[in-house]
């Protein structure tokens, strides 16, 4: 079950890193619609418009980075066999049910490796 752990861990991260890169993206799409906004009308609001638009990007990055950190440390704690990487991991797979459907994917296979009970004596243990 070692290996699956591992497997999962880098599922894990796969996924928040996927979903952070999207942050980015939507972010460099909001800036640059705000920059043609700003370029196209400089006296008539442009300038505003790029402020807006920035700050929505801003906060769409923030908030989809708040919820991609904690998913890649996890995968990382996963990797590396920290007994804090189940507990969290289980609570993300929770949470990950509703993010359809490659959450909901990663979620049940979470569920089944961690709840198995070679997995838990393997974490309690921490032989591997």
């Amino acid at each position: 079950m070692a290996s699956h752990v591992k497997i999962l861990g880098w599922l894990t991260i796969a996924l928040h890193c996927v979903t952070l890169l999207t942050g980015l993206a939507i972010y460099l799409f909001f800036m640059g619609v705000g920059g043609v906004a700003a370029i196209s009308a400089p006296h008539d609001g442009g300038i505003a418009g790029f402020a807006v638009m920035g700050g929505i990007g801003t906060l769409i990055l923030s908030i989809l980075a708040i919820i991609s950190l904690p998913g890649i440390l996890i995968g990382w704690g996963l990797i590396n066999g920290k007994e804090w990487a189940r507990m969290g991991a289980i609570i993300l797979g929770v949470i990950s049910l509703l993010h359809f459907p490659f959450g909901t994917a990663l979620a049940v296979y979470t569920f089944v490796v961690l709840f198995d009970p070679q997995t838990v004596a393997m974490f309690q243990r921490r032989s591997w």
